[in-house]
């Protein structure tokens, strides 16, 4: 401090009581006043904690993220599931009507046949689409748990 350069009287005093209305630590590196250390200890403690809990948000971040890749990749493939069953669906279709229209049937009859055909995919695709996405499915098991 300037203060301790200067040729006055009583300067260390007044270099004491400006450093202890500042907060400021001594020259020895302790602090002045009592309650400043406790404010500096305090305020280190806070620090600790938003640090933890800058972790932890952290690592709940990298879960969350985990799952939802996981989720979107079940999605993924049951999206491929379903449009694999709409294939099946349209082959199965074109299969009935060839054999309908060799035999020289009637196109109703053609329709009813189709439907009756293909009856068990659209079962199977309805239940893929009726069944919980992955992330519902996920958060039925830890509710549960």
């Amino acid at each position: 401090m300037v203060i301790e350069a200067m040729d006055v009287p009583n300067k260390r005093e007044i270099v004491k009581r400006l450093r202890s209305a500042m907060g400021i630590q001594g020259p020895d590196g302790q602090p002045v006043d009592p309650a400043v250390a406790q404010a500096q200890q305090q305020m280190q403690e806070l620090q600790a904690q938003v640090q933890a809990g800058a972790q932890q948000y952290e690592q709940t971040i990298a879960e969350l993220t985990q799952q939802l890749n996981v989720a979107e990749v079940k999605l993924a493939n049951k999206a491929d599931e379903i449009q694999i069953k709409e294939r099946e669906v349209g082959i199965k279709e074109t299969q009935v009507a060839v054999d309908a229209a060799s035999a020289g049937v009637d196109p109703a009859e053609v329709q009813a046949m189709v439907s009756q055909a293909i009856a068990p995919l659209v079962e199977q695709i309805s239940a893929l689409l009726a069944g919980p996405l992955p992330v519902q499915q996920q958060n039925q098991i830890q509710r549960s748990a």
